[in-house]
């Protein structure tokens, strides 16, 4: 009768394909294993620097200012704040979204190796999360408004509300150029559509209320690695409306915090842990008006003169933002207040500003 060892290398003779990518298989593992070993004696102590700088908070103290508002109905929302929220909880739910917050959350579990050897390399099945993603990446600094040529607005500027945008660009409208306004013996590209300053705001809430600076949300008595609302990214506002139109201002309206809505003053775009020490300014005519839309269910208000648009669009509570904010979904948390300029500006006189 053969023996164990007669058996083996009897299989392994008859079996070679078979056998010889076991043993490749089997070192591929045993480096990698080699790998995470060296890596984790090689983090341990980074790692507990980390668990104490991203430990698990709080951050009931910080919307307190809620409490008022906590028992109210859910708001009536137009179809399009409908649609914008839905798009915007679809989009958080992707798993790109979630690789921050399931790092943070393995950061503290026990097994500290599974977590620094866990980056989705080689024969690992596992999600790529670790420590590539615990602390927050890209640019933090302050962005700050574009800069136009000559920020002087012409006569036919000084009245808002001259022009309204259009719906759409149709195959009779080109977009370049458009005909010569009367009084202006120059050709003048046309005002961006509603769609596009609609895809301009999308956009820019979505840098601001980035998930992936949410960290990891279990309530909203624990959470680890929170970073504060703020734009950290430059967006090129060209990527959705033509490029002649400047985004030289956008501010944030505060409706929650204070006892009459208050627009925070700053020379860079909004950064939530700054805005405790910048000065405020009351609402002008135009986002007085437009707020009353907004707290109506609309998502998106407009003004726009030939060298000059002004808009005020909707930041809402949708799903993600209920594992802290403690309001209903849909509730207007606050709003952002953007001036476009033309750059550089048409000399158009106040005769040659049509309704359209």
């Amino acid at each position: 009768m053969a023996t164990l060892k007669e058996r083996f290398f009897g299989f392994a003779r008859r079996h070679w394909i078979f056998s010889g990518f076991a043993l490749m298989v089997f070192g591929i593992w045993s480096v990698n294993m080699a790998y995470a070993w060296a890596r984790y004696i090689e983090m341990r102590p980074q790692v507990e620097v980390w668990r104490k700088e991203y430990a698990y908070k709080s951050l009931s103290s910080r919307l307190e200012y809620e409490r008022p508002y906590r028992e109210a109905a859910p708001p009536a929302l137009s179809k399009a704040s409908e649609q914008v929220l839905d798009r915007d909880e679809e989009r958080q739910g992707y798993r790109f979204n979630r690789l921050r917050a399931e790092s943070l959350r393995l950061l503290h579990e026990e097994s500290v190796f599974q977590f620094v050897s866990r980056q989705g390399n080689g024969f690992q099945r596992m999600p790529p999360v670790g420590p590539a993603y615990v602390e927050p990446w890209g640019p933090q600094e302050p962005v700050r408004p574009d800069r136009v040529v000559d920020s002087k607005l012409s006569s036919g500027d000084a009245s808002e509300a001259a022009l309204v945008l259009p719906e759409e660009l149709t195959a009779t409208a080109p977009s370049l150029p458009a005909p010569p306004l009367p009084d202006a013996n120059i050709w003048a590209p046309p005002l961006p559509t509603v769609k596009q300053v609609n895809l301009l705001h999308s956009f820019a809430r979505d840098r601001f209320l980035d998930p992936e600076q949410y960290g990891d949300v279990i309530s909203v008595d624990r959470v680890a690695g929170f970073l504060p609302h703020a734009f950290t990214w430059r967006f090129d506002v060209s990527d959705f409306i033509p490029r002649i139109w400047k985004t030289t201002r956008l501010e944030l309206v505060s409706l929650l915090k204070q006892p009459t809505p208050r627009v925070y003053l700053s020379e860079h775009l909004p950064k939530m842990d700054e805005l405790s020490s910048v000065k405020t300014r009351s609402l002008d005519a135009f986002e007085t008006s437009a707020l009353k839309r907004l707290q109506d269910g609309e998502e998106l208000e407009t003004s726009a003169t030939q060298n000059r648009i002004v808009m005020l669009g909707a930041v809402r509570a949708g799903k993600t933002c209920l594992q802290c904010h403690g309001v209903a979904r849909g509730t207007l948390l606050g709003a952002f207040s953007y001036e476009l300029r033309r750059d550089p500006p048409l000399a158009v006189s106040k005769q040659a500003i049509v309704q359209q």
